[in-house]
């Protein structure tokens, strides 16, 4: 079911270097480690991209917020 404990562990601290150091654009060290998500079998597929079936909420509650933020008057 999971990769190797010290490949996970190398492959989120490397994520998260290059998002707090900025040497690469945000976008790009995303998709590399969805990337090497899949390439190295961390976890099902189904799991790795389990944070978009929720997309939709955030949307949704963006859109409500915008709504009552322009309704307010405090745009």
């Amino acid at each position: 079911m999971g990769g190797e404990p010290v490949a996970v562990a190398l492959l989120v601290v490397m994520t998260i270097g290059l998002w707090a150091f900025g040497k690469i654009p945000e976008y790009l060290t995303s998709l590399m480690f969805f990337a090497a998500a899949m390439i190295l079998a961390v976890a099902p597929a189904h799991v790795i991209f389990s944070g978009f079936a929720s997309a939709f909420w955030l949307v949704l509650s963006g859109y409500v917020i915008g709504l009552a933020i322009a309704k307010t008057g405090l745009d």
